[in-house]
């Protein structure tokens, strides 16, 4: 049974976990080809190495911190609080990027 998520989306999310669970040694395209259930060539279609993939991932940090940073401006008991609130890791999609 085939993944419906895009492909491209699949590849960041295995590279991010690889490198959580393994660290960078770990994070090897095959490594990432096999979490991702991607074929080598589909990989390289997306990212022409690890580095366009982490590229991809530092960019992926920064949407996911401005829409927390936006999050905290409009929070209605303001940015202190919703900074309390919301510090603890929940494993989230900003949490784990």
């Amino acid at each position: 049974m085939s993944n419906p998520r895009p492909a491209r989306d699949r590849i960041l999310d295995a590279y991010e976990e690889l490198l959580i669970n393994e660290g960078p040694r770990g994070a090897t395209l095959d490594a990432v080809v096999a979490l991702a259930e991607v074929s080598k060539g589909g990989l390289l279609y997306h990212f022409k190495n690890k580095e366009a993939m982490a590229g991809a991932l530092i960019e992926k940090l920064r949407g996911l911190a401005a829409e927390d940073l936006q999050t905290m401006r409009e929070d209605p008991e303001g940015p202190s609080r919703y900074l309390v609130r919301s510090s603890v890791y929940v494993g989230s999609e900003l949490d784990r990027a």
